[in-house]
């Protein structure tokens, strides 16, 4: 897994979503500083804000407070940082939809 580049993961994340029949949205949000990187939708009406980073790498500080802030909302806010850590969110979403019958 060393050596992806984020643009690779992001690439994954988008595609693992729309073979889900997901909503990722790339966000690029003017003016507001350290905000993630994508929403996704969900079924069930679920939103998750996910912040995508290259293996071995972390939010930065601007992210992190940002982060801290969305959460501290009641938001849903996921750091992913390999292929294996997408596939493991994109399965415990669908195991939590299944078991509330929305999917």
């Amino acid at each position: 897994m060393s050596g992806i580049l984020e643009k690779t993961l992001e690439q994954f994340f988008h595609t693992s979503a729309h073979a889900r029949g997901w909503l990722p949205v790339k966000v690029m949000p003017f003016g507001i500083i350290g905000f993630p990187d994508r929403l996704l939708f969900a079924p069930g009406g679920r939103l998750f804000i996910i912040e995508l980073k290259a293996p071995g790498k972390k939010p930065g500080k601007m992210q992190t407070m940002m982060h801290g802030k969305l959460r501290a909302l009641g938001f849903n806010v996921q750091v992913l940082d390999s292929k294996k850590s997408v596939t493991s969110f994109f399965e415990n979403i669908e195991k939590q939809v299944r078991h509330e019958g929305n999917l």
